[in-house]
């Protein structure tokens, strides 16, 4: 049998060359449909758009983005020790002859209703020192800051460090010298400091923004509405 055979071409069968180079052309087409489609959308969004998508992109190794502004309510969760310290560092810094400790908690419905209020004394009086110790759970912390935010607080602040007990025997002793007359633990408290950190009043009850103006008043603090960048001068001993 002969190897010479006529090789037979069916109708519509095409050979491979065909169709490589209609492939090819289809490729290109589609190159070129996609050119202009991106021509279309840089020339609607802008070049400038675009560029800034691209540069802040988080993958983009050649960008450093920078970090997130700090809130200025962040709660540090501290140990009575570093509360302490806290409190004293601002004091000394203080012209106000005393100065406020707020022991509150989210749970405590008295403490939210006058969380408004406290922070309502604080922008009237920034000279005046005032400080915050939630004593939420440590696992309450993002709840303590939100909640702080939504009540107007805009001053730094600190959540007890667990366990808590030694900050409320702590200061449940401080609060007077007369057992029968201390603080009975209830929230939410709050403390009036002389300039030596000791505690000249103390209220177990709910307050407001004019109450806690009145006490301080009482006690020799300068009432005087002053901006955060001019504090209020110390009382000479003539005015005490």
């Amino acid at each position: 049998m002969s190897d010479n055979l006529p090789t037979t071409v069916y109708a519509g069968k095409m050979d491979s060359d065909k169709i490589d180079s209609m492939s090819n052309r289809s490729l290109i087409a589609i190159l070129f449909a996609g050119v202009a489609v991106l021509s279309v959308v840089f020339y609607l969004v802008g070049p400038e758009k675009i560029s800034g998508l691209v540069a802040n992109r988080p993958d983009n190794p050649s960008t450093t983005q920078d970090p997130p502004a700090a809130n200025s309510n962040n709660v540090a969760i501290a140990s009575t020790a570093e509360i302490d310290a806290w409190i004293k560092s601002d004091m000394q810094h203080s012209a106000q002859p005393i100065a406020i400790i707020n022991v509150w908690a989210t749970w405590c419905e008295p403490c939210r209703k006058e969380m408004p209020e406290i922070a309502k004394f604080q922008k009237a009086y920034p000279g005046v020192p005032v400080f915050l110790a939630s004593a939420d759970n440590e696992s309450d912390l993002v709840s303590v800051e939100q909640f702080l935010r939504e009540a107007g607080v805009d001053f730094p602040s600190r959540l007890i460090k667990a366990p808590q007990d030694q900050f409320i025997e702590t200061w449940q002793a401080r609060s007077s010298t007369d057992p029968e007359r201390r603080w009975s633990m209830s929230l939410p408290v709050t403390f009036f400091l002389n300039k030596e950190g000791n505690v000249e009043k103390f209220l177990a009850t709910e307050t407001n923004s004019t109450e806690l103006a009145a006490i301080a008043s009482n006690l020799g603090a300068n009432m005087a509405k002053q901006s955060p960048a001019n504090p209020a001068k110390p009382n000479k001993p003539d005015d005490l």
